[in-house]
């Protein structure tokens, strides 16, 4: 949810029947060029985007990739991993930034509250240590939030312009 300034935005063709997991990792290379966050970046994904990546395969039947570091590679990152979380969010195919640029912090200086409280009924003391943490992107361009986009629906055909006399042309 980062600014698009700190977080762009690369959109790959995914829900197409005619697309295919070679497009799709050729469209994160192309797109790394937009990546201007430190070192090598780890590419965030599902275990269904993942495993429909790895799986792919040659005209011979061969695996593209053999395993996640060949994958990670190809694609020009040092690794993935997947997030479970990210299924919650159907439109995200994945994130690739390098968490050394995501910065954490603490309001009111890191206050920490410190609760106690007996439970009488497992005859034990509880506790509770809170805090409260924020954080983000503290560089330009650091991440890259790969998107999916349906091509047909983004796409436009334009009609053909008709003339209604010699000089006018209606579109």
């Amino acid at each position: 949810n980062d600014h698009d300034l700190y977080a762009g935005s690369v959109y790959v063709n995914i829900d197409d029947a005619e697309s295919s997991p070679e497009e799709i990792v050729e469209a994160i290379i192309r797109s790394m060029g937009l990546y201007k966050g430190s070192g090598s970046p780890t590419f965030y994904t599902t275990l269904a985007v993942y495993t429909n990546l790895i799986l792919a395969k040659d005209g011979m039947g061969r695996r593209l990739w053999n395993n996640k570091s060949e994958l990670a590679s190809a694609m020009g990152v040092s690794n993935i991993v997947e997030v479970e979380v990210m299924e919650s969010e159907p439109e995200i195919v994945g994130i690739i930034v390098n968490l050394k640029d995501y910065t954490l912090g603490a309001d009111k200086g890191g206050d920490v509250a410190f609760f106690d409280d007996f439970d009488i009924d497992y005859n034990q003391y509880k506790y509770l240590l809170e805090t409260r943490l924020s954080g983000a992107l503290t560089k330009i361009r650091s991440a890259l939030v790969v998107r999916k986009v349906d091509v047909a629906s983004v796409l436009v055909k334009p009609t053909k312009p008709s003339f209604t006399d010699g000089t006018t042309v209606t579109v």
